[in-house]
């Protein structure tokens, strides 16, 4: 996970072994109207990664903020499987490679 001023940035996996510690640094870090969190780069996402942007999503509501989320292919493939893809407190974005991946302009 990187963190800057910016955004947060998280990479790799996230599944039952990390997703927890995960949810709480991004829950914390929901302090402004807008939280950016970029997770264009996790190659994998389990269910409990799904939690994990649940538990993000009440965070931003509590916080009365939006966290903006950038999302690889494996975490907008979940998420759109298991219809969460519009949680009250995110924007869901796909990241540039996920679009091309799933419109078939990619090389």
């Amino acid at each position: 996970m990187i963190w800057t001023n910016e955004k947060i940035a998280v990479s790799g996996s996230i599944d039952q072994a990390n997703a927890g510690p995960v949810a709480d640094r991004l829950c914390a870090a929901i302090i402004g109207a807008i939280t950016i969190v970029d997770l264009g780069r996790v190659t994998f996402f389990s269910a409990a990664g799904l939690h994990m942007i649940e538990s993000v999503a009440a965070a931003a509501r509590a916080a009365d903020a939006i966290a903006q989320v950038t999302c690889s292919g494996p975490v907008w493939q979940v998420l759109d499987l298991c219809e969460a893809t519009d949680l009250p407190g995110l924007v869901l974005d796909r990241s540039p490679r996920t679009a091309a991946e799933t419109d078939g302009t990619e090389p």
